[in-house]
């Protein structure tokens, strides 16, 4: 833009730009918003109208008097030029040409007139400074004509006499926001209206103050080159109509009749208002004739406060039902941004003494904006394109007309109406009514000040005068009636289906009637006339009806009647058939009630007397749509019929556009995903492809392998067979076989076997006396080596007997007894050998038999020995080492993201004063125990046990131990802080309601001390909220503050998800613990902060660890950590770590003093020591406190809170 400015400046003298210029030419910018399309239909109005003067003033002369002149040159047309917000839009009715943002300076300074609308976009107010910049380089160069003494300023009246020169026209319309911050006129009438005569005095907005530059800019221009430019600046209010912007929201919730409709703080703020189609027609006359102004008032004449705009909404068309919230909750509101908070907010009295006075406007509707609304709501509609659908669905029992209901109300948005829910629908309605009236519109807020409260019980009369109280009764009535049980009957059911329909809900969105009516009597009861009236306040009368129709709706309530009357056709066995084939976890009815029901049904459905009979006279033809599909269940058929007949949905633009993107959003997503799908795809078949590749190579490389490794293999099994030949076979064979090949005998054969015996060195095969026998014998001799050692042991064992019978009778029994021995034990290791030998040759483990096998060389066997005796070592390392894993850590850790919001329980935040004692109670403390003569050290030692901890113990305890006057001269005359320390410290510590204030819990005030307990840690004095360790009883407690502990939850839908406090102490920090409800602030934790009183905003995390139950059934060592209620602790109900390790404190301060420090519970079985036994505790501090002798694991179920931010808040 700027680049544009620059350009201007530079290329274009003023000239040039003069021969540019042209008097007839309109710039609007913003053509298609909100102001622009109301701007655009005035101006055109003006342009037509000056272009029918023009044609008006030319004569034509005829006859004898004519004179042939030349015609005169044509003139320029008027035109407007203009930009747009969205870039689609190519062209517009009225409009020359449209023109970029990027390019639209030079075009405006080729205008006689400009009209730049900056109320609601902040880049049109750049646009503007820049223009309005080369705007003064531009006029600086002009040299206007002359100006007479008496010469008049009025724009328009002399433009066309001066000439060649044309004046040029600027409108700024801006916004009241720039008079946002402007004090009263007056202090004692703080009611009395601004006039245009005020707009020196006007004080913007901190959002608003580049408007009020830019209007100042224009006022400068105005004064400076008042002889050739008018300018002004028209300070439009809120506006509201057509199609509505800032109050968008207000009638998009009442149209959907919103439960409640929020009201920004009390609403008693005053809003300046004004009809958009007012402010085009103020637009349009000062087109007409620019008047001598700087600045005009562009408001109502009425005052309309925000409660006035927005409670005639809720009451005429929406549910009636409002809530106050404070303003800051708005920005809660998506639909509710900065501009529109700061217009509903702002509080200004403004009266258009111009636009009365002078101009004489006439107003769109002298009515209030209240007494407007049912016409602004029909142009709402209008421009909205907003159209209820009224449905009846008809047909026979389970045919599915509920689930198609539901889907037409679901993608419609219309309301879901059946006689078996009525009741309940109208129960939850008037429960929830009857409830908010109990509560009040203005309980979320604060107590109002003297001024508001004033305001407010004056607006309350009011509002009482003007509510029906006769409502509320009639509404609490009705109530008791659906709470008492009893049974409706068929009256009350249509009075109150009838009641449903025509609400102001059913009414604007439409409806859907699920299987009602059933008869032609029901239909004449339910649409009825009755005392209703067809047209709704403001509404305009339906147009003359035909002569035939005058009668039509006599009798019926036409805005109650269906656009559309479904009829499910299907037939009896269907609905038999469907029924049997409902879908488990569905309701199934028996076949007697459903053949009943269905004959019922079709009593009441003759030709005769059906009810679609009374639809088809009143000409709403019934839409008959074929049920035959069993596995339909969702009804998808019979709903495209319905939607066909219905069309698209009725929706804002705005939602309509979300629908769109929310359309686009899914189809970009399925685009997406069915390309990544593709891509996936791909990637898999070629890393099956790589693995393929990858296998056959591997295949081929290990078949290779495989074989070299058989062929080894045969070698190795035939080597004996090998050697056998070589040395018993081959010399005598080979011989022959050369002599057969030299000499080609005709009968090789018997030639081979002759010339074999003859060869053969041993010959016995040809003696007479060879017996085959024989041999059989001696090959028996040879493997006899082969049998048991046993048999052989034995020989020599007989021998050996035999040889020695000579010797005396006491050696033969020697040698018979040794015998035995040898025999048995022999006999025992053959056996042995021989089962280790079967085994070897039978396991199936690779390379075992091969140990056994004799012919195979030693250091072959020794080597598959290594190798068989390494598995075996290795398989029992690794089977011992994964069963001490199994045994010291058998769980697995996940990490879950997957988590909402709901009924999470709120840290504990304990608060350490590291100064708890107040001067004032220890002084008066300190005289009523010692009197006027205390000890030296009294006070120091009292604000010792205050802030007791472990370590001020061992550093101190000595030098106030060894003090008689403190501790007593015996045991028996010791003082009271000396006896009891813990009752002391309750006696000079600060009291909750002097220490803090301003405390909230989720937004809503608290009172701190109902919120905040004293509670004694390893860390001193300190308060705790949410903490179930807090003390029970103190001497300070108050009736409200309960002895219950009630835990502290967040939810979801939680407004907010935080805790304030403020606190009066300016001198001192507080350390801030934040740990879960069940742990409590000690030595296992450090404070998450130190607050030093700045007003800061901590953020912070949590992270829970938690164990599933299947974890119980190993042991505490093995998961190395605790349930909750697997130990029992004395100090706690719950196990947790840092209740475990304050117990083991307790048990070992116990052990070595006989007595714990006061800052543990009471418990029975511990004694509180006294002042004199801090002395014990003071010895053995580093014992107690090692965390090596306590023998505590972590709990199962464990929460740690981390501080994400810190953010300081202004």
């Amino acid at each position: 833009m700027k680049k544009s400015a620059e350009r201007i400046s530079s290329d274009k003298s003023s000239s040039d730009l003069g021969n540019l210029y042209s008097d007839k030419r309109y710039f609007i910018n913003n053509l298609d918003s909100y102001h622009g399309e109301y701007f655009l239909k005035e101006v055109a109005k003006v342009l037509e109208k000056r272009a029918m003067s023009t044609r008006d003033t030319s004569e034509t002369v005829l006859g004898e008097d004519a004179v042939i002149t030349e015609p005169p040159p044509p003139e320029q047309p008027y035109e407007i030029i203009g930009t747009v917000s969205n870039l689609k839009i190519k062209t517009l009715n009225h409009v020359t040409r449209i023109v970029p943002k990027t390019e639209c300076i030079p075009q405006m300074l080729t205008c006689g007139i400009v009209i730049l609308d900056v109320s609601c976009d902040r880049e049109e107010l750049r646009i503007a400074m820049d223009y309005m910049k080369v705007l003064k380089q531009l006029l600086e160069k002009q040299n206007p004509p002359p100006k007479p003494a008496d010469a008049d300023d009025n724009a328009s009246a002399n433009a066309d006499n001066a000439g060649d020169f044309k004046k040029r026209y600027l409108i700024l319309v801006s916004t009241v926001m720039t008079w946002a911050s402007t004090k009263p006129l007056d202090p004692d009438t703080p009611d009395m209206p601004f006039i245009e005569t005020d707009f020196r005095k006007r004080k913007p907005h901190p959002n608003y103050k580049l408007h009020y530059d830019a209007e100042n800019e224009v006022i400068l221009i105005a004064r400076k080159y008042r002889q050739i430019i008018g300018a002004l600046v028209v300070c439009s209010g809120v506006t509201y109509g057509g199609k509505e912007d800032t109050l968008f929201y207000w009638f998009q919730k009442a149209w959907e009749c919103e439960p409640i409709l929020p009201i920004l703080g009390r609403g008693n703020n005053a809003v300046p208002l004004i009809n958009v189609v007012d402010l085009g027609l103020i637009i349009h006359n000062l087109v007409l004739d620019f008047p001598r102004k700087l600045y005009i008032l562009a408001v109502e004449q009425n005052v309309s406060k925000q409660k006035d705009i927005i409670k005639p909404l809720g009451r005429i068309m929406g549910s009636g039902m409002f809530k106050c919230i404070p303003p800051e909750d708005a920005f809660l509101i998506p639909e509710i941004d900065q501009r529109i908070y700061d217009l509903m907010t702002i509080n200004l009295n403004m009266e258009p003494t111009f636009l009365v006075e002078t101009m004489a406007l006439q107003w769109v509707s002298e009515l209030t904006f209240a007494e407007n609304v049912p016409v602004l709501m029909k142009q709402f509609k209008k421009e909205r394109g907003l159209k209820p659908f009224k449905i009846v669905i008809y047909g026979p029992p389970i045919t599915g007309k509920t689930t198609l209901a539901k889907s037409i109300c679901e993608a419609y948005g219309l309301v879901y109406v059946s006689p078996d829910t009525v009741a309940q629908d109208m129960l939850e309605d008037l429960t929830w009514r009857i409830q908010h009236w109990d509560v009040g519109e203005t309980a979320g807020l604060g107590v109002p000040s003297g001024e508001e409260e004033d305001v407010n019980m004056g607006d309350m009369d009011d509002d009482m005068d003007n509510e029906d109280d006769g409502i509320q009764d009639q509404a609490r009535q009705n109530l008791a009636i659906l709470q008492s049980g009893r049974p409706l009957s068929d009256e009350e059911i249509i009075g109150y289906l009838r009641q449903k329909l025509l609400s102001r809900d059913a009414l604007n969105r439409g409806w859907v009637l699920d299987g009602f009516p059933m008869s032609v009597s029901q239909c004449q009861a339910l649409f009825d006339k009755g005392d209703e009236q067809d047209s709704d306040v403001g509404e305009e009368p339906d147009e003359e009806a035909f002569d035939e129709d005058t009668d039509l709706y006599s009798n019926v309530l036409k805005k109650l009647l269906p656009d559309i009357v479904v009829s499910l056709d299907t037939t009896d066995d269907f609905v038999c058939e469907k029924a049997m084939r409902q879908p488990e976890g569905t309701s199934r009815l028996d076949e007697e009630t459903i053949l009943k029901r269905l004959s019922e049904f079709r009593a009441g459905d003759t030709r005769e007397n059906t009810p679609l009979n009374f639809f088809d006279e009143l000409d709403i033809h019934p839409l008959v749509v074929p049920v035959k599909d069993h596995a339909d269940y969702a009804m998808k058929a019979p709903y495209a019929a319905v939607a066909l007949r219905m069309g698209r949905p009725c929706r804002y633009g705005k939602l309509q556009a979300l629908i769109d993107a929310a359309e686009k959003k899914e189809k970009d997503d399925k685009e997406t995903l069915r390309t990544k799908e593709a891509k996936a795809l791909k990637e898999i078949e070629e890393k099956i492809k790589e693995e393929r590749e990858e296998k056959m190579e591997y295949w081929t490389e290990l078949y290779a392998m495989l074989r070299d490794e058989e062929e080894a293999a045969l070698a190795a099994a035939g080597e004996p067979m090998r050697n056998y030949l070589v040395h018993h076979i081959f010399p005598t064979l080979t011989p022959a076989l050369l002599e057969v090949a030299k000499l080609r005998p005709d009968d090789p054969i018997d030639f081979l076997a002759e010339k074999t015996f003859k060869l053969n060195p041993l010959g016995t095969a040809l003696e007479e006396k060879f017996e085959l026998h024989e041999e059989r014998m001696r090959l028996a001799k040879e493997c006899a080596d082969e049998r048991p050692k046993e048999a052989t042991l034995q020989r020599v064992a007989q021998a050996d007997l035999h040889e020695d019978m000579s010797l005396t009778s006491l050696d033969r029994s020697k040698k018979n007894r040794s015998a035995s021995d040898v025999s048995g034990l022999s006999l025992l290791a053959a056996s042995l050998r021989h089962q280790t030998t079967e085994f070897f040759n039978n396991s199936t483990l690779h390379g075992v038999r091969y140990i056994a096998e004799k012919d195979r060389p030693f250091c072959e066997k020794f080597m598959w020995f290594s190798f068989t005796a390494v598995g075996a070592v290795t398989t029992c390392i690794i089977i011992v080492s994964l069963w001490e894993k199994f045994q010291t850590n058998p769980t697995i850790t996940g990490l879950d993201t997957d988590f909402h919001n709901w009924d999470v329980p709120f840290p504990a935040v304990t608060i350490c004063d590291v100064d708890p004692v107040d001067d004032e109670l220890l002084d008066k403390y300190i005289e009523s125990v010692w009197g006027s003569e205390p000890p030296a050290k009294a006070g120091e030692m009292l604000r010792w046990l205050a802030t007791l901890t472990y370590r001020s113990i061992e550093e101190r305890a000595s030098e106030f131990i060894s003090d008689p006057t403190l501790v007593g001269k015996t045991e028996g005359d010791e003082p009271a802080p000396a006896k009891n320390p813990k009752d002391a410290v309750f006696e000079i510590v600060r009291h909750c309601e002097t220490l803090f204030y301003d405390c909230e819990w989720k937004g809503d005030s608290e009172e701190c001390c109902d919120v905040l307990m004293p509670v004694f840690t390893e860390m001193g004095f300190c308060y705790a909220f949410n903490s179930k360790h807090a003390e029970k009883v103190w001497p300070w407690q108050s009736q409200s503050q309960t002895e219950l502990f009630n835990e502290a939850f967040i939810h979801e839908t939680d407004a907010k998800w935080s805790f304030m406090f403020n606190t009066d102490r300016k001198n001192t920090t507080f350390d801030i613990f934040i740990h879960s409800t069940e742990e409590m602030a000690g030595l296992e934790q450090s404070p998450q902060h130190t607050w030093d009183h700045r007003v800061e905003k901590v953020s912070f995390s949590v992270k829970h660890t938690y164990t599933t139950e299947d974890a119980r059934q190993l042991s505490i060592r093995q998961r190395r950590c605790v349930f909750a209620d697997e130990v029992r602790l004395e100090t706690s109900n719950i196990y947790t770590y840092s209740a475990c390790m304050r117990q083991c404190r307790m048990q070992r301060s116990r052990a070595f003093c006989k007595c714990v420090p006061h800052f543990y519970p009471t418990l029975k079985g511990y004694k509180q020591c006294t002042l004199r036994e801090l002395g014990c505790i003071a010895t053995h501090a580093a014992a107690i406190t090692d965390v090596s002798r306590c023998n505590c694991e972590l709990g199962c179920s464990h929460t740690v809170y981390e501080v994400e931010k810190l953010t300081d808040v202004e």
